[in-house]
């Protein structure tokens, strides 16, 4: 997969990094490759500070400000948002505003719940999410189309399948997602919007 997707002529590309372990440098590295705009929160930084990336915006909570400047003072100039733990997400998307924004996690309990809440915080669909093998799109307007060079296995993460109106034919998969097996430019609608998943694996 390209990264110039999440890339829009007039923003800076913004990679919030919510949550990462080790293992996670091959997913994230190739979006680094493109200087973007890096945001961690306490639930990273210790993969961000072992991968000695460049941090732009660092979201902590009150009691571990101090804690964390001192850690980051080699990052100078950086910008710090207080926050509670529960609310890092709220907040990050909130800082950057109208930015596209690519959020990583790689700890993908609770995912259903997440892509909930990014579509509710991002209607437009400004964001995707990464995740170790995947890149999630969301598809506000309910339609989707892409071309894929090799054969790839793409998943939708909607309520109901009934709510396609055009597309490949999807099954229900033992993770819950409908998934298909498609080559070449495939098209999409919905009823309603959708979260599509990509192979970050595929070139496109």
């Amino acid at each position: 997969m390209s990264s110039h997707h999440i890339i829009r002529d007039d923003q800076e590309p913004a990679l919030f990094i919510l949550e990462a372990e080790e293992g996670s440098n091959e997913a994230i590295g190739q979006w680094l490759e493109w200087s973007p705009l890096v945001m961690i929160t306490e639930k990273s930084f210790h993969f961000a500070y072992a991968s000695q990336i460049k941090v732009d915006v660092m979201i902590c909570s009150h009691e571990n400000e101090v804690v964390f400047k001192s850690l980051l003072q080699h990052q100078y100039p950086l910008t710090f948002i207080l926050s509670p733990s529960e609310r890092f997400l709220q907040a990050g998307l909130q800082h950057w505003g109208a930015k596209s924004i690519l959020v990583f996690t790689s700890v993908l309990q609770g995912l259903d719940q997440l892509l909930t809440t990014l579509a509710n915080l991002r209607p437009d669909g400004q964001c995707s999410l990464l995740t170790p093998d995947a890149r999630w799109v969301y598809c506000p307007s309910g339609q989707y189309e892409k071309h894929f060079a090799g054969n790839s296995m793409i998943a939708l993460h909607l309520n109901e399948a009934k709510q396609l109106i055009e597309g490949p034919e999807f099954k229900l998969s033992n993770k819950g997602e409908w998934t298909s097996q498609v080559t070449g430019t495939i098209r999409i609608k919905s009823l309603s919007p959708f979260w599509i998943k990509e192979p970050v694996s595929s070139n496109v």
